[in-house]
C-alpha cells in the first residue's frame, strides 16, 4: 500500500489536550521511531476533563514515572477510534505480519493497532500512548516478532534535518561573538579529532559538563553573569528549605540547612538567575522543581 511519510514527533500534549490536528503515519529510521498524531476532541468530550495535564503543564511531567488513569485511557481509546475512522487507509501493515496472517488464516493487524493495544496496557505514561515506536525499547520485543521489528527498522529513508526557523533571528547576535564562537567550536572539535569518534554517553558527568558543554558557562564571560560550579549550593533553595525555622523559645532553633547543588548556578550579583544539571546517562529520574 502507499503510505504518506511525514517526519514529525508527537508529544503528550497531542493525546491529552484538545488543540491538535491529525496527520498521517510518520516514519523516522534515523531515530528508530514511528509516530502519528491523533485527532482532537470536542471540548465537551471526555478528554476535556481536568484529570489529565493541561497544555501549560505537559512539558514539565516526570514522564518516566507518570501514572495514567483509567479516564486517561478512555480518552486514548476514543481518540484512537476517531483516528482509525479517518486514517485507516494509511495504517501500516508489515510484510511479515501479512505473511503470518495468510498462514494463520486471519486478518493482519496494523502497527498502529498493536502499538495502541500495548499503550492501553501500560500503567505509566509511555511513548506508545503518542503512537511513538522506539525500537530500542525492549518492551516491543513482547509486542512484535523479530521479523516485524526488522521490517520496522529497515523502513523509510534518512531524515533531513533543517535549522529551526526560530533560531535564525539569533544568528545576528553571534556577529559580535566571533572570537568566543570560534574558540569553543575549535575546542569541541578536538574531542572528535583526537579520538576519531566521540560518544558522549561514555563520558562521566563532570566531563560532559566541562568538555562538551563548557560553552554554557563561557558564553557569559565579560558580562555581569557569573557561572558558579558544583561547590556552590543554591541560596534560593536554602531560603525555601529554611523558611519554617523559628527563633529559639521553648525549643532551640533548628540548624540552618544547606540548599541543593546544581552542576552550575548562574548568578547576577546576589540574585540567582537559574541553574543547569547534567545527567551522565539517558533516562535518569532527575527533575527540576520550581521553588517559590
Amino acid at each position: 500500500m502507499n503510505k504518506t511519510l511525514v517526519k514529525s514527533r508527537v508529544s503528550w500534549k497531542t493525546l491529552f489536550c484538545s488543540d491538535t490536528t491529525a496527520s498521517p503515519v510518520s516514519v523516522n529510521t534515523n531515530n528508530n521511531e514511528t509516530s502519528v498524531s491523533l485527532p482532537s476532541d470536542d471540548h465537551n468530550a471526555s478528554g476535556a476533563s481536568s484529570s489529565y495535564p493541561s497544555s501549560s503543564s505537559f512539558a514539565s511531567l516526570a514522564t518516566l514515572k507518570t501514572r495514567i488513569t483509567e479516564q486517561d485511557k478512555d480518552v486514548l481509546r476514543e481518540r484512537f477510534k476517531k483516528f482509525k475512522e479517518t486514517h485507516k487507509q494509511n495504517f501500516w501493515y508489515l510484510d511479515s505480519t501479512k505473511a503470518q496472517a495468510i498462514r494463520d488464516g486471519t486478518d493482519p493487524i496494523s502497527v498502529e493497532e498493536k502499538v495502541m493495544d500495548f499503550a492501553l496496557q501500560c500503567h505509566f505514561y509511555h511513548p506508545s500512548q503518542s503512537l511513538i515506536l522506539d525500537v530500542t525499547d525492549k518492551n516491543w520485543n513482547k509486542v512484535f516478532t523479530e521479523a516485524e521489528l526488522n521490517d520496522i527498522k529497515t523502513e523509510g529513508g534518512p531524515l533531513e534535518c533543517e535549522v529551526p526557523e526560530e533560531l535564525k533571528p539569533y544568528y545576528s547576535d553571534l556577529n559580535g561573538m566571533v572570537l568566543w564562537f570560534s574558540t569553543e567550536l575549535g575546542y569541541i572539535a578536538q574531542l572528535f579529532l583526537e579520538t576519531g569518534s566521540f560518544n558522549i554517553t561514555d563520558m562521566p558527568e563532570s566531563d560532559q559538563q566541562y568538555l562538551a558543554f563548557g560553552f554554557f558557562s563561557t558564553i557569559f564571560l565579560g558580562s555581569g553573569v557569573v557561572a558558579k560550579g558544583t561547590e556552590v549550593s543554591s541560596d534560593s533553595n536554602a531560603d525555601a528549605i529554611n523558611s519554617s525555622r523559628q527563633l529559639s523559645s521553648i525549643d532551640p532553633i533548628r540548624n540552618r540547612k544547606m540548599g541543593r547543588r546544581g552542576d552550575t548556578i548562574f548568578k547576577y550579583g546576589s540574585q540567582e538567575l537559574g541553574c543547569s544539571e547534567f545527567a551522565a546517562a539517558r533516562d535518569q529520574t532527575k527533575h527540576f522543581a520550581t521553588v517559590r
